[in-house]
């Protein structure tokens, strides 16, 4: 199931509550998809490229485009 929030359906208090992104998630492959509010893009994070026992946050810039981004 999916749900997208639009801005100005809910209101709390002085402000409006919207979905940040949404996220799906191969995990055979290790690939983490994404898209944001502003940008809906896919974008996409290949886990297995990172060092998952790192303590460090790793980050990664938004990209805007109209296709799938590997952006690692």
């Amino acid at each position: 199931y999916s749900v997208h929030q639009q801005r100005g359906c809910v209101k709390v208090g002085d402000k409006y509550e919207i979905t940040n992104y949404s996220v799906c998630i191969n995990a055979d492959k290790g690939i983490y998809y994404f898209t944001t509010y502003e940008n809906f893009s896919v974008h996409e994070v290949s886990m297995h490229s990172e060092n998952l026992d790192s303590e460090k946050v790793i980050c990664y810039e938004l990209y805007i485009s109209d296709k799938i981004i590997a952006v690692n």
